[in-house]
């Protein structure tokens, strides 16, 4: 069967809106994963541009199984671009699962840092609000600590325009949030209040404690772990060697780790894969 020549509008939409049976029965017609939008398409004042493919639009809205559909059936290129990319989208969405899927599936990460410098804020914000995808990019190896961001100053001291890292970013989100607590009170939202306060100072420590482990997160997520793998790496090379009392479950986990050590083992087994935030 010939592929269909272009993206319908129709059909655009219908992956906006979830209608994943739409969109299997246009791919069976022929329809090409990859292909674009011919025109820029408005959903309600959110306007995707010429060329934004299914993919991207699936991700926009944190559509895994639809993601899966396109990439995993039908072969679907997350890498293909039309101003953002799948990942891109993906992150301002907010979805961790989307995220970690196009990653899993070789998505290219060099336009997150790209799209914080160009000031896209909806980026910008999913990651200062989502400590989840937040540690999943870094964990990727995105260094965010050193990407700079131009907005407009915040307070009538500060006029124009300010340079800000995504630290300092997450920091302002917090005092400004702090500042309007009376509003989300008035509306009877309080517990919205609290829960933005705990995101944005979750992410602001997470590149605080990045950035002041010279811009590695890894090095930041296993630095209370150091003394284990210190440890392992011992056993590893015969230079240290389990006694009678060493639990036998440790033995056989780390070949032989001191008593002591047990419940930083056990700690380390649930929390230490930087890999997998």
């Amino acid at each position: 069967m010939a592929a269909i020549e272009s993206l319908p509008e129709e059909v655009f939409g219908a992956a906006l809106e979830g209608e994943i049976n739409t969109i299997k029965s246009w791919l069976l017609q022929g329809g090409d994963p990859d292909q674009g939008v011919e025109r820029e398409f408005d959903d309600d004042g959110v306007v995707y541009e010429q060329g934004v493919t299914l993919l991207m639009a699936a991700a926009s809205m944190g559509r895994l199984d639809m993601m899966r559909l396109l990439v995993v059936d039908h072969g679907a290129d997350v890498n293909v671009t039309a101003g953002w990319t799948a990942l891109m989208y993906a992150v301002s969405s907010c979805s961790a699962d989307c995220v970690q899927f196009l990653l899993a599936c070789g998505a290219n990460t060099s336009g997150i840092i790209e799209g914080i410098i160009d000031g896209h804020y909806d980026i910008t914000s999913a990651l200062c609000t989502t400590p989840r995808v937040l540690r999943i990019i870094l964990a990727a190896g995105v260094d965010l600590t050193m990407a700079r961001i131009s907005r407009v100053a915040h307070g009538t001291n500060s006029p124009g325009t300010v340079t800000v890292s995504l630290e300092e970013e997450a920091r302002n989100c917090v005092r400004l949030t702090e500042e309007n607590r009376a509003d989300y009170e008035a509306y009877g939202r309080p517990d919205v209040w609290t829960d933005l306060i705990n995101r944005y100072t979750e992410a602001a420590d997470i590149l605080e404690g990045t950035r002041l482990a010279g811009h590695s997160y890894k090095r930041w997520v296993l630095k209370d772990y150091m003394a284990l793998l210190r440890v392992r790496s011992l056993l590893a090379r015969r230079r240290a060697c389990a006694r009678p009392e060493t639990p036998e479950a440790v033995a056989r986990l780390f070949d032989g780790v001191p008593d002591p050590c047990f419940w930083l083992v056990v700690e380390y087994a649930w929390l230490g894969n930087w890999r997998r935030p």
